[in-house]
């Protein structure tokens, strides 16, 4: 399943264009394409660092490592960069490359176009279905506050989900130990919420 960007970015140096932002899901993959107007130069896909960019993969040597691979379409003029089995920690600001020397350019900075991958866990889409349905329960019913509260514990529950899923994969984007502590204790708070909820119904049950 690829999730791909329908805007391009502004920000390029010379004729190389991307796209500004692509999305996918964790264990699915992205396509990047790349159009450029130099056939014969090399192209590299490398993660942008705080000083520099680190080269991933590139079209002469290392053209697949590590999930990630490029190829380059000399005819159409544009290269392709695929990430595979996307995990949490591949989110961040990427870039299409075109390397650029003084003999052949009369310039040793390269075409750039920097990309922003977005990685979403597959448990938010979860929570966005269950927030959905719990909101729908709650308009329909005119519900009071029980099924507003019932789908925030259900969002809770499938957080603790997502986080035992970064867990079992060794997605080391966050401790495993520290969400369960906040989930619990937010958890808590709405338990009690809960309790004065349908306590609140009685009453109002009681009265009629």
């Amino acid at each position: 399943m690829d999730w791909k960007s329908i805007q391009f970015s502004q920000k390029s140096l010379g004729h190389l264009s991307g796209p500004e932002t692509m999305k996918g899901l964790v264990g699915t993959s992205v396509t990047v394409e790349c159009p450029y107007d130099k056939r014969d130069h090399k192209k590299y896909w490398c993660k942008e660092t705080l000083f520099s960019c680190s080269t991933l993969v590139t079209t002469n040597h290392n053209s697949e490592k590590e999930r990630k691979s490029i190829s380059d379409n000399k005819s159409s003029k544009e290269f392709t960069v695929i990430m595979n089995e996307l995990k949490k920690e591949d989110e961040g600001l990427y870039q299409c490359g075109i390397e650029r020397t003084l003999l052949s350019d009369r310039s040793f900075r390269d075409e750039t176009t920097s990309v922003y991958v977005q990685v979403k866990g597959k448990g938010t889409l979860l929570c966005l279905i269950m927030l959905a349905v719990s909101l729908l329960v709650f308009v329909l019913e005119g519900g009071p506050c029980l099924h507003f509260i019932y789908g925030i514990l259900w969002l809770d529950f499938l957080e603790f989900l997502e986080s035992l899923f970064y867990s079992f994969f060794d997605i080391k984007t966050q401790s495993f130990a520290e969400p369960i502590f906040f989930i619990y204790r937010d958890l808590k708070t709405k338990l009690v919420l809960l309790v004065l909820c349908i306590f609140s119904l009685l009453t109002i049950q009681n009265q009629h």
